[in-house]
């Protein structure tokens, strides 16, 4: 595996053990990208064992993320993100799959660097037939997914009708990037067609982050694990605080 992570900041064995726990202990596997071979990591949680599996749900995580974004309030006990929607899922008899794009999580590829949004998608449609392939015929395939996510969800399902999948039912979507909130068309021409393919991989200092954790938690916990560049490990990026 080739992981762009630096060695001092990449997760010890401890810190991977408390997260399988986190996530229910989940199947980790690797599947082959459509952008250059690299290997792309995946989670898998099957409903608990003798219930039968009413359903496969392949959940798709938005830009700076990956399939295992959560924690566990040391307040309340409560989960958040994919640590709670496993555990809910599972004990209604869904299996969940959730794999790291391409640069994200324990995925190959450059660190957050999208290529082009069409890797992401073809990347998706690609886990989704892998993950029906596990399971009887009949079994019903649903796409889920957050924000970039989701977006990426709605063009897989188009493809995937189109191409009609075997079992595949639709998607379920929170809170998809589907509509943003783009600048005036001159300055968004010079940022796509120049600036861009000149620097693909530099993030402009004038343009604003969108996504602060005052705008995405209210608790104050989440809030500062979520902002806490430590916390990540190199695997996602969690919201900034404003100033």
């Amino acid at each position: 595996m080739n992981i762009e992570i630096e060695e001092e900041i990449f997760p010890d064995e401890d810190w991977l053990k408390e997260k399988d726990a986190l996530f229910n202990n989940p199947y980790h596997g690797y599947f082959e990208s459509c952008h250059k071979g690299k290997r792309l990591h995946y989670r898998k949680n099957l409903p608990p064992k003798g219930t039968p599996i009413r359903a496969v749900v392949v959940w798709q995580h938005g830009i700076h993320g990956q399939s295992g974004y959560g924690m566990k309030s040391s307040s309340d006990g409560r989960y958040t993100d994919m640590a709670l929607r496993i555990r809910m899922m599972n004990a209604e008899g869904y299996a969940v799959y959730a794999h790291d794009q391409l640069g994200h999580g324990f995925s190959e590829g450059e660190r957050f660097y999208i290529p082009n949004w069409t890797i992401n998608r073809d990347d998706l449609i690609r886990f989704v037939r892998l993950a029906a392939n596990e399971h009887a015929e009949g079994t019903p395939i649903f796409l889920s997914g957050d924000s970039y996510g989701g977006c990426l969800a709605f063009h897989a399902t188009h493809v995937l009708y189109e191409a009609k999948q075997k079992d595949f039912l639709g998607c379920a979507l929170n809170c998809p990037a589907i509509e943003g909130d783009l600048p005036a068309l001159p300055i968004l021409w010079f940022l796509r067609y120049i600036l861009a393919p000149m620097f693909p991989t530099w993030t402009p200092f004038f343009m604003p982050h969108p996504i602060t954790s005052e705008r995405t938690w209210k608790e104050v916990e989440p809030r500062a694990y979520y902002s806490n560049p430590k916390n990540m490990h190199g695997l996602s990026r969690g919201g900034i605080v404003s100033c």
